[in-house]
């Protein structure tokens, strides 16, 4: 029997392994619930794939505002001259034209028989947001206008929209805010609270953009991408407004085909949507140079550029430039060479279209003259005039502050390559990046503080100087041709040292054997502090000879009883002092308690651990406790249990409990140095168990891909008439069941996830070795993927050079869990392992570090301030 049940388990978990989503709704469907559209019949039926006639684009909009009733028995006439205010969409368009939703076509006509098109669609719903199709947009860009205010959506027609495509331009618009910055929603008395998706929609040839309807609780959101019942990868960055997240996949291209979009742990249901990626298109070409330099000899080159764009507006990725069709049309006197075209430097998919200008004497080129460029790509144009111009300079030129260096608020005498931000025009008005120091001329008003000979301009045409000697000076800026100047001034400080110091006193209680740590604080002669790696210059004496050294933040002295003063000087000056006491070494004093179960069934057995006992010392303090130093010892009554020092294997150190079969009750002793601690440990006969009940479960993870990874132990206690927690036998559930698939049970004493789609429950149950029930439990079995929460020190022997970083760190998901993700390691922002690839070694420091773990998709990221590596040795 219990090989068919592992069977039919194992055939859950493998065909149950695969991801479902309920079926999205259509835009329609949405709004036919939020009481906006009524559809075409009694049930409401929406026809999505029908086309609209203009007439029922009138109903519609009076629908989606709630005034259906008042646009049908409007009393006014419409003054268009096809619409007559007997037909039964004439009170419709009349109340339509009052609202200014239509002003008709302009002749005087509605056309309220003509199939609407999508630019007229746009321009309605553009019209019931407070937009002019006189002042805002004009008709026929209304599709492209309603993007950039996040009404995209994806036309199969343009010159008969489908009533589904108007919805979702209805839904988006709902969603939207009106001229008057009002959300539509609110215009609309929709209730705003719930989260929704208002839209989902392919941005690029590998990015999908979701947009919601209000801020979205990131920390808690999970997104899901599927293409059919595959899971697809993704990177997500939200806006700042957290209203949308743009997917980015790992592939330069997503596959042409359906994609569903799943939204959990931002309420009670899951947000579901889906997109379609469609293969791309060209969507245009574009001449990009509008002006070129005059050329300096005949049989110069010159070269445009062109870019080829996909149905994205980004550059289209399947371009050659074997298709591209460039000519010159002349314009001038000057001839043009055969066009060559190739790949640029800066992509893949733009294009240099070079070509050598021959003219003869007299007839050169000069600034102004013009040529026509066309650039044909897949049946699309793009002309371009291109004007033969002065090579572009610097033409006028204003600075910001000089930037001091990383981490300091000053600038220090000695610091080089010093940043000076600036903005520049060429003469065209052009923002225009320098070359070159030598563009301009520089002057200094004290040379010694900063010289004209360390200006320079970097590769990337930063302006960088380095500071001289303390002082203030005044740099001008000269660009003689266009006789314009401008300045900034720089101020360079001496080197900073420590002119005072505080020095604290240990706030804790200092015991012999011990380390004092007094806390240190010190400022340079600008009242800035000083951090910690950057003092310098001081010395640290204690009295007695006690030993005084700098570790971060404090000064520690490692000092026998008695009274201790600390100075801190610098030369001979004094800076700061303090007197503190080291007391008597601290000892065992008394046990405060043992966590220990008090009573037994007959033939159990438990382990008492160091960790178990607390001890405080003469101090009152917790007082840290070695395995050898702990004792146990029978004391009184009968003897129940066996009590042994467990001397080998994973419990080394520990004392075993195990009854002898005898019931009854034993005093116990446990010994800490002087300190004792007496208990009474009981044992009872199984018919004194009243009742059986689970030890504590938490949430338990569900992971179809490794149910090992999250195993749960599960521990059957049981209770005495009086409430007692009894410790049971080992072998007292013979069979443990789970009434899910969700809850896999391992054993009889470990259970582990199944594969729910969602958050649930499923009851566990126990039984003995006759059938009957122990006990029952129902257990809460959690979907959330398992994310990095904690990084933590490796309890290893640390050496000079750490070999791979598992050496040192272990990370941890929320549920305490190893975290086995790959990725790469940094200590202080320096790599010091990864698993994306190749491990690497490196050397680290004892002391306080920034330990930082990335995987190596760039996903995940978390950081700990701060970890104490110890002393290495």
């Amino acid at each position: 029997m219990k090989k068919i049940i592992s069977l039919v388990l194992v055939l859950v978990l493998v065909l149950g392994s695969l991801p479902t989503f309920a079926a999205v709704q259509t835009y329609g469907e949405k709004l036919y619930d939020m009481g906006l559209v009524k559809g075409i019949d009694d049930e409401g039926t929406l026809a999505e794939g029908d086309s609209l006639t203009r007439a029922q684009m009138a109903v519609v909009l009076s629908r989606m505002y709630g005034v259906e009733e008042t646009a049908m028995n409007y009393a006014f006439a419409s003054t268009f001259t096809d619409v007559s205010s007997d037909a039964w969409y004439g009170p419709y368009i009349a109340y339509a034209q009052s609202r200014g939703w239509t002003i008709g076509y302009g002749d005087g006509t509605y056309g309220p028989n003509d199939t609407l098109t999508s630019a007229q669609a746009a321009t309605f719903l553009l019209r019931t947001l407070g937009y002019s199709s006189v002042s805002d947009f004009v008709w026929s860009d209304a599709i492209t206008y309603a993007a950039t205010l996040g009404i995209n959506v994806q036309i199969m027609n343009q010159n008969a929209i489908k009533r589904g495509e108007v919805f979702e331009f209805m839904y988006k618009a709902v969603y939207s805010l009106t001229k008057n910055g009002v959300l539509m929603a609110t215009v609309l008395g929709i209730d705003t609270e719930e989260l929704a998706i208002v839209s989902v929609e392919v941005i690029d040839v590998n990015k999908i953009k979701v947009t919601f309807n209000k801020p979205v609780d990131t920390a808690n959101a999970v997104i899901t991408l599927l293409k059919g019942v595959t899971t697809s990868s993704f990177t997500s960055v939200w806006s700042a407004d957290k209203m949308s997240v743009v997917l980015t996949s790992p592939l330069s291209k997503l596959t042409s085909a359906s994609y569903s979009v799943k939204i959990t742990g931002v309420g009670d249901q899951p947000l579901l949507d889906e997109v379609t990626v469609v293969d791309e298109e060209i969507a245009g070409v574009e001449v990009m140079t509008k002006r070129v330099e005059v050329v300096a000899s005949s049989g110069s080159i010159v070269t445009a550029y062109v870019n080829v764009y996909n149905q994205y507006g980004t550059l289209y990725s399947g371009a050659i430039a074997s298709n591209l069709s460039a000519t010159i049309y002349e314009t001038l006197e000057a001839t043009f060479g055969t066009v060559t075209k190739t790949t640029s430097d800066d992509s893949d998919y733009s294009f240099n279209v070079t070509f050598p200008v021959t003219y003869t004497a007299g007839n050169e080129i000069v600034s102004g003259d013009t040529f026509r460029l066309t650039a044909i790509y897949g049946g699309r144009t793009n002309i371009a005039t291109v004007t033969f111009e002065e090579p572009s300079k610097v033409a006028d030129i204003s600075f910001g502050d000089v930037m001091p260096l990383e981490g300091y608020t000053r600038i220090y005498e000695g610091d080089l390559n010093l940043v000076v931000p600036y903005d520049a025009v060429d003469q065209y008005g052009d923002a225009y990046t320098l070359d070159s120091a030598s563009e301009i001329t520089w002057a200094s008003s004290d040379s010694t503080v900063v010289s004209t000979s360390s200006i320079f301009v970097n590769a990337d045409g930063e302006v960088t100087i380095d500071a001289g000697v303390e002082g203030t000076t005044t740099i001008t800026a000269v660009i003689e041709a266009y006789s314009k100047t401008a300045q900034f001034e720089v101020t360079v400080v001496a080197e900073p040292t420590v002119d005072t110091v505080d020095l604290y006193e240990p706030t804790v209680l200092v015991a012999d054997g011990e380390t004092a740590e007094l806390k240190i604080v010190a400022h340079d002669q600008f009242g800035s502090l000083i951090e910690s790696e950057n003092i310098t210059g001081l010395t640290y004496t204690a009295t007695g000879g006690a030993t005084v050294v700098l570790d971060g933040d404090y000064l520690k002295v490692e000092a026998a009883e008695g009274d201790f003063t600390v100075t801190v000087k610098k030369g001979t000056d004094e800076l700061a002092s303090a007197t503190f006491t080291v007391e008597a070494e601290a000892v065992a004093s008394s046990i405060e308690s043992v966590d220990f179960s008090r009573t037994f069934n007959v033939d159990a057995a438990a382990l008492l651990a160091v960790e178990d006992v607390t001890v405080l010392d003469q101090y009152g303090r917790d007082f840290e406790v070695s395995t050898a130093a702990l004792s146990v010892a029978h004391t009184s009554g009968d003897v129940l249990f066996d009590i042994n020092k467990i001397l080998f294997g994973t419990d080394a150190g520990k004392w075993s409990f195990e009854s002898n079969g005898t019931t009854g009750t034993e005093e116990v002793t446990v010994t800490v140095g002087s300190a004792t601690y007496a208990m009474s440990i009981k044992v009872v006969a199984s018919t004194d168990v009243l009742s059986y009940e689970f030890d504590s479960i938490g949430t338990v993870y569900a992971n179809p891909d490794d149910l090992s990874k999250f195993y749960v132990d599960v521990e059957l206690i049981g209770r005495t008439t009086s409430g007692e927690k009894v410790v049971l036998v080992e072998d007292k559930i013979d069979q443990l069941t789970s009434s899910s698939s969700a809850l896999v049970v391992i054993d009889t004493a470990t259970i582990t996830g199944g594969n729910p789609e969602e958050d649930s429950t499923a009851v566990l149950r126990a039984f003995d070795n006759e059938g009957n029930l122990l006990a029952s439990k129902t257990v809460q079995i959690s979907v959330a993927e398992p994310e990095l929460t904690t990084i933590e020190l490796n309890d290893v022997t640390f050496m000079a050079t750490i070999s791979t970083y598992a050496d040192v760190f272990m990370a941890y998901d929320q549920y305490g869990v190893e975290f086995d993700e790959e990725g790469i390691w940094y200590v202080d922002s320096v790599k010091v392992g990864t698993t994306c690839n190749d491990g690497s070694g490196t050397t680290l420091s004892s002391g306080e570090h920034t330990v930082k773990f990335i995987s190596c998709d760039g996903e995940t990221i978390i950081t700990e301030d701060i970890l104490v590596i110890p002393a290495i040795i």
